[in-house]
């Protein structure tokens, strides 16, 4: 038998997601856990999320993140997840905000998802607007962006990136 639930909606959600330095992470529950297929897992078809706090601690990037989300799960509004994050990366400050597609259409690895966020990390302002397409596998990005920093050397840390030192670096 398969479980469909129409709608769901969470209020006030909270959860705390954590990754220790052995990359034993609080969100695998059992290592050999896998899908076993069609009628497994609910389907949900529509969910809403009223005012969530995701907390992120990983120790493995220096991240220590509290995220605030809203999603109205609008048809009307293909942006309808809003999103707030304040904390460390990579041990430097970070500020983003942002919005993309309602959690549900994020699953879809096949649709093109919208993305748009402004912000900062450590000492580099940033901006992005675009879509992502097979959000998993980024088999086609078209974002616009807008990077502002003191150096390349300085941005490239934050992507997994080794990049030269340079004087202050504006790249849109």
């Amino acid at each position: 038998k398969m479980v469909v639930i129409h709608d769901i909606l969470l209020e006030r959600p909270q959860l705390h997601l954590e990754r220790l330095e052995d990359s034993r992470a609080t969100w695998v529950f059992n290592e050999e856990q896998q899908d076993k297929g069609k009628g497994s897992t609910p389907v949900i078809e529509q969910m809403r999320v009223d005012r969530a706090t995701v907390r992120f601690i990983d120790a493995l990037t220096k991240a220590d993140m509290v995220a605030k989300l809203e999603d109205k799960a609008s048809a009307d509004d293909p942006r309808s997840l809003k999103f707030h994050v304040e904390g460390k990366f990579q041990a430097q400050p970070l500020k983003l905000s942002g919005e993309t597609a309602s959690l549900l259409l994020l699953r879809n690895v096949e649709r093109s998802v919208p993305l748009g966020l402004k912000g900062t990390l450590g000492d580099t302002q940033l901006a992005i607007d675009g879509d992502i397409e097979g959000l998993v596998t980024f088999e086609g990005v078209n974002l616009h962006y807008d990077v502002r920093g003191a150096s390349l050397a300085l941005i490239g840390p934050y992507f997994g990136v080794p990049l030269p030192g340079s004087p202050k670096v504006s790249r849109e």
